[in-house]
C-alpha cells in the first residue's frame, strides 16, 4: 500500500506496527520511502479478511493523509 502522512518523515515505528498489526490482524511493515511523507508498506491480511475494513482504518488514523494500494505490486 501507499501511505501519505500528514508530516514528512512521519513513518510508523516498531510500537505502532506492532498496533497496527493486533487491529488489522495483518502483517504491516515498511518497503520503501516514495517521497519525504510518502511511503510504501506491505501489508498482509489473513485469508479471507475484508480489504475494504484494512483501508477504512488506515484512512481513519489522524496522522494519515491518503491510502492507496499499489497496483504495480504484483502477488507471487
Amino acid at each position: 500500500m501507499i501511505i501519505r502522512f500528514t508530516e514528512a518523515k512521519s513513518v510508523w515505528t516498531a510500537s505502532d506496527l506492532a498496533q497496527l498489526q493486533t487491529r488489522l490482524f495483518a502483517d504491516v511493515s515498511p518497503i520503501a520511502a516514495v517521497s519525504d511523507n510518502t511511503w510504501t508498506y506491505r501489508v498482509l491480511p489473513q485469508a479471507g479478511q475484508d480489504l475494504d475494513k484494512i483501508l477504512r482504518v488506515l484512512r481513519a488514523r489522524p496522522e494519515v493523509v491518503h491510502v492507496d494500494v499499489d497496483s504495480k505490486v504484483r502477488n507471487p
